[in-house]
């Protein structure tokens, strides 16, 4: 508050404010702008497996094909996702490393939540994603870093055994407000995490109930499918 009041110092002051305050209110949602993770790991990492995962739809390999990952960041997202290395020692280590993610990506074909639990039980010792997690490396990239924030580029260089360099750029990742998840995708994810916790049968009336809110004729309908019995 002192900082506001130390900014507001006229009429002119209070009027700019104002028009600032209400700028495009009632018609410009910021949450429409929210951006959905699809995956289970840091949102740096989304634009890196969305390329990683656009170069094996076009040339699939074997991880044992595999001779380098090379991934292109910016300053942030190398002090955040590019430092862990490729044997994580927590869950949290996981989500925030690149080369494990990634190692995820090739081996296992996905990074939903499953996949980091799972890890998490084998205390993320797979010889098959610590092998290709090994083979990632992450650097600065020019290009990154000229974009960011506005958004973040995935930019990965992928190198076979037989000299193939793959490479794929990916401006918009999977999530962004520029390309959202479709509403099966959103719904399959709410499943997946929710089933976790409730009963798939459970788990689907809320999402039911949710998407009808209007209809309820007593919020505590949804209040009692959110309640853990024992």
């Amino acid at each position: 508050m002192s900082c506001l009041r130390n900014s507001v110092k006229s009429p002119s002051d209070v009027s700019r404010l104002v028009e600032k305050l209400t700028e495009a209110l009632g018609t410009d949602y910021h949450m429409l702008k929210t951006r959905i993770k699809p995956d289970a790991c840091c949102g740096a990492i989304i634009p890196e497996i969305d390329a990683l995962k656009e170069i094996l739809t076009e040339h699939p390999v074997e991880p044992d094909q595999i001779k380098s990952i090379t991934v292109g960041v910016e300053n942030r997202a190398l002090s955040h996702v590019g430092t862990v290395g490729p044997q994580p020692k927590d869950i949290t280590g996981a989500q925030f490393s690149s080369h494990f993610s990634l190692g995820l990506t090739i081996v296992k074909g996905s990074n939903d939540f499953k996949s980091y639990y799972e890890a998490l039980g084998n205390h993320f010792s797979d010889p098959g994603v610590i092998d290709v997690a090994r083979k990632v490396t992450v650097v600065h990239d020019e290009e990154s870093e000229a974009i960011y924030p506005k958004t973040r580029l995935g930019k990965v260089t992928l190198e076979t055994t037989d000299g193939q360099h793959r490479i794929a750029k990916v401006f918009h990742p999977k999530g962004s407000p520029e390309n959202p998840l479709s509403q099966e995708e959103l719904h399959d994810k709410f499943l997946g995490l929710a089933s976790r916790v409730l009963t798939n049968d459970r788990a689907a009336k809320v999402l039911h109930a949710v998407q009808n809110l209007e209809q309820l004729k007593d919020i505590g309908e949804l209040a009692e499918l959110l309640t853990l019995t024992s």
